[in-house]
């Protein structure tokens, strides 16, 4: 998770959300596991646009924010083809 010569890593994507204007922290997360599972956030800043796996990096963030023991909820990716 902390990337490699090829390629960013988790920790270094958090790290760069610190630096984005207006986020919370826990926004920060999300974005990074976003950026961590596709390699991008789309123009619009919303997380649930593009490619990616959009419950598993909502699932990832919800845990390092603490939020482990609700259900999952997730259906960013139902509506994917």
């Amino acid at each position: 998770m902390a990337g490699t010569a090829a390629g960013h890593g988790f920790a270094e994507d958090i790290n760069a959300q610190a630096d984005v204007v207006g986020d919370e922290v826990a926004e920060g997360y999300y974005r990074a596991a976003r950026l961590y599972n596709s390699g991008a956030i789309d123009e619009s800043g919303d997380l649930g646009k593009g490619g990616a796996t959009h419950c598993y990096a909502s699932d990832l963030a919800n845990r390092l924010v603490g939020w482990t023991d609700a259900a999952h909820g997730c259906t960013l990716d139902d509506d994917d083809s």
